[in-house]
């Protein structure tokens, strides 16, 4: 239902001050995450793009009514007339690039993961802060492309969590099992020249599908500020608290694969938080069919646990349910917002982007916006796990 009124949609007419966009590589993600959205929003427009083939940026800039193609991606970021980049380039070349846009002077999207490494994503925010502290006045807004955390599905995910919807309290969470296996049911199938496959590119399971960190960090924060809520800051609004913590790895298995042995194919790994809460992710890439269906989020808590089949694409189709401990069970969809809209999670991102440049403050909490901060703590635990296995970092 959300796809379809997304994309059948009337293209809105643009805001004089609407923020342009400069697109880095003609990715196949770009029209989902960026011109698709950017269509529809009329606080932004697609600009220009440069891609390493400049027939192919050619053929995708008539294709989404882009009016600018450049032979490099220099040159974009050269451009006085853009406001902001999107980058939807291979995971190794991501900070590079994000370092380069905000040193141009240039707002981030960057797509996930935030970078190769936790030190890579440190110098992303080095440069951040050095731009933002010489220009207070017009300070840029980076944020990372978890687009799921921006649709109206987390936001009852978290109401949830924190105790504010009736009857679906979870109450203390105590487990927390995120899933993402897209070989199994997506169907996808990804050839051995995928950049998914190259290690100097930053490929791997984990780094490709790190959303199942990203949801295991998000519930156990949002489950530690809920205490903290009701223990020491009750009556606080939820963004004047801040949660920073490690977590213990318990274990962690990553198959690799037969011709790389520098490539994870399907990680699982079990992690330990502070409150004493274990969370398990397991991802893989053409995983066994045998695991039809594993795209899920399960949060188990002292009162209840909540299912969800299909974070991370929800407007596609999703299902929640929850099973009290006293037995009841309750099943639900959110497919639309506040305003009866039903929009993909990466309209919402996009929406959530332009918000915050316009303002000059990005709200990162309340409009599911992945902050640098954020990302840095991702990629923590991503480097956690590789080492844990016995591999090596990404480069």
């Amino acid at each position: 239902m959300g796809l379809v009124q997304s994309v059948l949609a009337t293209a809105k007419p643009k805001d004089a001050n609407a923020i342009r966009f400069g697109i880095l590589g003609a990715a196949n993600i770009a029209p989902m995450a960026c011109t698709g959205p950017l269509k529809h929003l009329s606080g932004g427009v697609a600009h220009a793009i440069a891609a390493r083939d400049r027939t192919k940026a050619q053929a995708f800039a008539k294709r989404h009514g882009i009016p600018n193609v450049f032979d490099t991606y220099e040159a974009v970021l050269a451009d006085p007339d853009i406001d902001a980049i999107f980058i939807p380039l291979p995971n190794g070349l991501h900070a590079e690039w994000a370092i380069k846009a905000i040193k141009a002077g240039k707002h981030v999207l960057c797509e996930k993961p935030i970078s190769s490494n936790a030190a890579q994503a440190k110098e992303i925010k080095s440069a951040l802060d050095a731009y933002n502290s010489s220009h207070p006045q017009a300070p840029l807004v980076f944020s990372e492309a978890f687009h799921w955390k921006c649709h109206p599905l987390a936001k009852y995910i978290e109401s949830c969590l924190l105790g504010n919807v009736e009857g679906w309290d979870v109450g203390t969470v105590e487990d927390v099992k995120s899933n993402l296996c897209l070989g199994s049911w997506m169907g996808v199938v990804f050839p051995e020249s995928d950049i998914r496959y190259n290690f100097q590119l930053a490929g791997g399971s984990l780094m490709d599908l790190a959303y199942v960190v990203s949801m295991s960090r998000w519930v156990n924060e949002v489950d530690a500020v809920r205490q903290l809520m009701e223990n020491e800051a009750k009556g606080k609004e939820l963004e004047t608290v801040h949660v920073e913590y490690q977590q213990r790895i318990l274990a962690a298995t990553f198959p690799v694969w037969e011709k790389d042995d520098r490539i994870d194919v399907d990680s699982t790994a079990t992690l330990r938080y502070p409150s004493g809460s274990t969370a398990t992710i397991h991802c893989g890439l053409n995983t066994d069919g045998v695991r039809l269906g594993d795209a899920s989020l399960r949060i188990k808590g002292s009162r209840g646990t909540l299912s969800v089949f299909n974070p991370v694409l929800p407007f596609l189709y999703h299902t929640v349910t929850f099973e009290g401990t006293d037995g009841k069970q309750l099943s639900t969809t959110v497919y639309t917002d506040k305003e009866g809209k039903a929009q993909t999670t990466y309209f919402y991102q996009m929406k959530a982007f332009l918000d915050a440049v316009q303002s000059k403050k990005a709200n990162f909490h309340s409009s599911g916006l992945t902050c640098i901060e954020d990302g840095i703590m991702n990629m923590k635990v991503v480097d956690a796990l590789y080492e844990n296995a016995g591999m090596p970092l990404r480069p």
